[in-house]
């Protein structure tokens, strides 16, 4: 009797030891066999690769550790001719089970014990009819790329059920007045902000009912920016000057590189033409070191991804940061709409040309109607 007791309580102990590690399941209909499919973990406004598995019979499976939990997460697949949309989801370390069917990945339904996403579901259950179709339209795009008319026509399309969206989250949220401090609700509420033609006085009557912890963080400053937007400086004003700090931490301001042309280089690690940028990036930072100070912009919120884009560009120019990503800051203080962005400033300190986006030849190009180099 005692050797069966022991035996209970050593069971009943290993039942009860809390997960390290989160496991993903799914179990997805009518999606073919052998399709690659893969997580991504979110750190603010950057996704990163974490692992690939293969469906077979509907199904595939995740697991490993986290640094923050819970963490916001999406799987989405590759094949953008037959799959559209991503399912996102919250992961902490606990068991989490995706279901769904078919190749409209924002229908599909993630069930788990963590309170942030059964706060999504709410959301999502709302918008699934809005989701398919978003998902659905961008199938007809990715089907016929090289056709403008159609693309345009597409893209507007997504964008007006897109505001849909946000007026029924909108509705949500105010339904739910009583449950909306958590991850969940802050994200989207920065969203509506961000993205929809909601009144903002309603925008921060919701967001002034949020605990501190929440409008004190950075998505909750990225709010506020979005509800007071900056008017950002043009061609012909003069720079606005910025706190930045670079990978070791030393504090740097925007005016400290006054005297010569300044390039500031807006970019982050999710930002695939900032990889084709950086060799005439360092081409010209040695061109033209007597007259022109690149000062990159990094738009990475979380250090390490910092880190791993300073790496994997090669990164040879002053590289800076003021750890405000695209919620505010440096993003929202010179309106930068998309990645990379460039602002050329003179010597005296007044802008003079604001471009977004690489091609080859383009520095040269730009800065030739600038800086006489014999």
């Amino acid at each position: 009797m005692k050797k069966l007791l022991i035996l209970f309580a050593v069971i009943n102990l290993v039942s009860c030891k809390k997960m390290d590690h989160y496991e993903i399941t799914g179990n997805i209909q009518n999606v073919t066999d052998n399709t690659l499919i893969s997580l991504l973990q979110m750190y603010d406004n950057v996704g990163k690769l974490i692992e690939t598995d293969t469906i077979f019979n509907g199904k595939f499976s995740f697991s490993g550790i986290l640094l923050e939990k819970p963490t916001k997460m999406h799987l989405i697949i590759q094949d953008r001719k037959n799959y559209a949309g991503s399912c996102m989801f919250w992961a902490d370390y606990t068991k989490i089970k995706i279901t769904g069917s078919g190749n409209f990945l924002s229908t599909w339904d993630a069930s788990s014990d963590i309170a942030e996403q059964k706060i999504l579901n709410l959301f999502n259950e709302k918008t699934k009819n809005q989701n398919r179709l978003i998902d659905s339209l961008s199938l007809v795009r990715m089907a016929d790329l090289q056709n403008r008319e159609l693309q345009t026509y597409l893209l507007n399309a997504i964008d007006s059920v897109s505001k849909i969206n946000y007026t029924i989250e909108f509705d949500v949220l105010k339904d739910n007045i009583n449950n909306i401090n958590n991850l969940t609700s802050l994200n989207k509420l920065y969203a509506i902000a961000a993205f929809s033609s909601i009144d903002k006085s309603k925008i921060r009557n919701i967001f002034n009912e949020m605990d501190e912890k929440y409008k004190n963080s950075l998505i909750g400053e990225g709010i506020l920016t979005k509800l007071d937007q900056p008017v950002p400086p043009v061609i012909g004003d003069k720079l606005i000057d910025l706190k930045l700090h670079n990978l070791d931490g030393k504090q740097f301001k925007l005016s400290d590189f006054s005297g010569k042309f300044i390039l500031l280089d807006f970019w982050s690690l999710g930002c695939y033409p900032c990889i084709l940028a950086a060799p005439e990036l360092r081409e010209i930072n040695e061109i033209y070191k007597n007259d022109l100070t690149i000062v990159g912009i990094n738009l990475d919120t979380n250090l390490n991804l910092w880190k791993e884009a300073t790496k994997r560009d090669s990164v040879t120019w002053i590289n800076l940061s003021d750890g405000k990503g695209t919620y505010a800051g440096a993003y929202s203080i010179y309106g930068i709409n998309g990645m990379p962005t460039y602002i050329l400033i003179n010597p005296q300190d007044t802008i003079i040309e604001k471009w977004t986006g690489f091609g080859n030849g383009i520095f040269k190009d730009k800065l030739a109607k600038f800086i006489n180099k014999k």
